[in-house]
This record gives C-alpha cells, sequence and structure tokens, in this order.
C-alpha cells in the first residue's frame, strides 16, 4: 500500500465536516496528508503513532490534534483485537470568517499551533470523549456548534505536548512518502526478527548511509532505535499479558540477547523487565487502571 493524498469530501447534504467511528481490527500502517485538519481519539487500540518526525506509543484515550497536510499514520501493535477511534476531519475555512470574531481567538491560536501536532492529557481526553461520541448523532447546526465547543476547550487547556519538531517542514514528495510508508510497513511486519540496514537499503532503493539519513529526517529517530522502541512496546504488552520468562520475551521481540533487551527496556522505562511485571501485577492486585 503506497502513502496517499487524501482529499476528504463531506456529504455537503448533511454536514460541512466529516465525523465518523472507525473500527477494525488492526490500524494498517498507512504514511498520509490531507488539506483537512483531524482531530482523532482512540477508543480501543495500542501501537506506534507517527506525526511528521514525532513517533511514540498510543494507547486508549489517545487524543490529537492535526494541522493541514501534516503527515501521520497510527499503527497497531497486534493484529486481531478490535481497534475503534472517533475521527474529525474538517477544513479551517469552515471556521473561515468566525476567527476574526474575538469569542474565536483562543481557537485561532489553537489551531496555529496544529502544524506541529497536538497530543493533549488524559484528563482532557476523557473529559472530550462524551461530546465527541454524541456529536456522531448530531445533525446540522448543532453538530457544527458542538465541533466549536470542543475546539474551544481544546483551546483553553495547556494538558498537551506539541508532536513534530520545531524544524520539521513536511516532505510532500511523493517518492519520498512511499519511500518512508514502504520502510515502515517491512519495519512493523518484522521487527520481530532481525533487520539489517543493508535489507532497509535495499527495500528503499537507496545506499545505508542515505537511508539513514532519510530515515532519521522522516521520522526523528535512528532506524535502530525506532526498530527497539517498537520490539519493547510490544515486550511490555508480553510481560503484562503472559507468564513468559523475561529472556524468552526478549528472543520474542527481537532482541539477540538478554543484556542487550534489559539495557535497552531500562533506557526507555527506567525500570527493569522484571520490576515492570511486579509493577503491574501490584496494580493489578489492588484494582488500579493498568492501561
Amino acid at each position: 500500500m503506497k502513502a496517499t493524498f487524501e482529499h476528504i469530501e463531506p456529504n455537503l447534504s448533511h454536514s460541512s465536516f466529516t465525523a465518523y467511528w472507525r473500527q477494525t481490527d488492526y490500524f494498517d500502517f498507512h504514511w498520509h496528508y490531507h488539506p483537512e485538519l483531524e482531530l482523532t481519539y482512540i477508543h480501543q487500540g495500542s501501537g506506534t503513532r507517527l506525526v511528521g518526525d514525532h513517533a511514540e506509543r498510543f494507547e486508549d484515550g489517545d487524543l490529537v490534534l492535526l494541522g493541514s497536510n501534516l503527515p501521520h499514520t497510527w499503527a497497531s501493535e497486534l493484529k486481531g483485537q478490535e481497534q475503534s477511534a472517533i475521527v474529525v476531519q474538517f477544513r479551517q475555512e469552515l471556521i473561515g470568517n468566525m476567527l476574526n470574531v474575538p469569542e474565536f481567538n483562543l481557537i485561532k491560536e489553537l489551531l496555529d499551533r496544529t502544524p506541529r501536532g497536538l497530543v493533549f492529557g488524559k484528563t482532557v481526553s476523557q473529559h472530550i470523549e462524551p461530546q465527541l461520541s454524541a456529536m456522531l448523532n448530531l445533525e446540522g447546526i448543532q453538530k457544527l456548534t458542538e465541533l466549536w465547543r470542543i475546539l474551544d476547550q481544546l483551546a483553553t487547556t495547556d494538558a498537551y505536548r506539541l508532536l513534530a519538531s520545531p524544524i520539521y517542514r513536511p516532505s510532500l514528495v511523493q517518492g519520498n512518502e512511499q519511500r518512508i510508508d514502504r520502510a515502515c510497513q517491512h519495519i512493523h511486519q518484522h521487527f520481530t526478527r532481525r533487520i539489517t540496514l543493508q535489507e532497509m537499503a535495499t527495500i528503499t532503493h537507496m545506499t545505508e548511509p542515505s537511508f539513514s539519513r532519510f530515515f532519521k529526517k522522516m521520522t526523528g529517530k535512528p532506524f535502530t532505535a525506532y526498530v527497539n522502541e517498537l520490539r519493547v512496546s510490544r515486550a511490555q504488552r508480553l510481560l503484562q499479558e503472559t507468564n513468559a520468562p523475561v529472556s524468552q520475551i526478549a528472543y520474542a521481540t527481537g532482541f539477540e540477547s538478554s543484556t542487550h533487551f534489559n539495557r535497552v527496556f531500562f533506557q526507555k522505562n527506567h525500570t527493569s523487565p522484571r520490576d515492570f511485571r511486579k509493577g503491574f501485577l501490584t496494580l493489578q492486585k489492588k484494582g488500579y487502571p493498568t492501561t
């Protein structure tokens, strides 16, 4: 599947923007961009989220607002598990002249930050989710007003982080988009085995040094660091959901030795795999949320 330029065409007889419920057994890696701004709430799912040159893990309650033509994707961790999200896509022109109205000043400031993408805190996303769900069943001016209300609430919170780096500029050249899409799809499919730099360079028709520079520019992370993050993310799930020995999990997630796995895991989580599992089991026994 190639990266694509997407144009979202709403049903203009019912709404001037698109809002829908997405449900699947797997969020496939699909590196793409579109002129519409996008607000995405992950109701259920986990994996890796890429926005511009920023990559990190996502899970239930992930709430992200993206600007126009900002490349992005959500890629699930495992197949066969239900994944669902609420997605809202709209043009900035939808608000149009309203941005000149004083009451919309904060929303204007919010939209000015979207070229880098924003991820909001869990408290914010939990508060916004019922409104997003309700909006799916609204029509006409009520639906549009609800969107304004949601944007206004997001504009008044400081519980957010910017995602893409300040120096990031989207590279919307079709060849680049196809290359990073091809590379990341291959990584997501095969990260539980050894993947060499030579292998990736061959897939993308580049030299090894060129691929290394290209990958870091597009994702914000060195190739090895990106692969290790996927492996650690999978290992966290296995530590929580199975009783498999740590050494077995290390090999099952693509690490060539337990020592290397322990070192990388500690760098990412500031705790050992064994202590991570103990902490999870302790919270579980006390009845605290573990996701």
